[in-house]
C-alpha cells in the first residue's frame, strides 16, 4: 500500500500517513468493528492510531506509541481529532480495500 499523506481539519498544521499494513490486518480490523461493543471499538481505535504516523520535525513517528503516549501531544485530549483520524483510516484504507475487492 502506497503511503499517502493527509491532513485533518482539527489539526491542519500536522501531516499524517498510514504506516505499512497488509491485507490480513485490514481484514482483521474490518471484522473487529462492532458499533455496539465499546471494548471492540477501543481496540479498533488503538490499532488504528498505532498504524498512523505523524510528521514531526521531518521524522515520521507513530501517532500512538504507548498506552497513553500520543503524538502530537495535544492529540490525547482531542476527541474530534481522534475521530477524524480513525474515520480517515476506515474510509480510505479498510472500506476502500473491500470496495476494490468487490469490483
Amino acid at each position: 500500500m502506497e503511503k499517502i499523506e493527509f491532513k485533518i481539519d482539527e489539526m491542519p498544521n500536522h501531516t499524517f500517513r498510514v504506516s505499512k499494513i497488509n491485507a490480513e490486518e485490514i481484514n482483521a480490523i474490518a471484522t473487529a468493528m462492532d458499533l455496539g461493543d465499546i471494548k471492540k471499538n477501543l481496540m479498533v481505535n488503538d490499532y488504528v492510531l498505532r498504524k498512523l504516523e505523524v510528521n514531526i520535525k521531518d521524522t515520521w513517528v507513530p501517532v500512538k506509541k504507548n498506552k497513553n503516549e500520543y503524538l502530537p501531544g495535544s492529540l490525547e485530549d482531542n476527541a474530534i481529532a481522534i475521530k477524524q483520524l480513525v474515520e480517515y483510516f476506515l474510509e480510505n484504507v479498510v472500506f476502500k480495500a473491500f470496495q476494490k475487492s468487490s469490483e
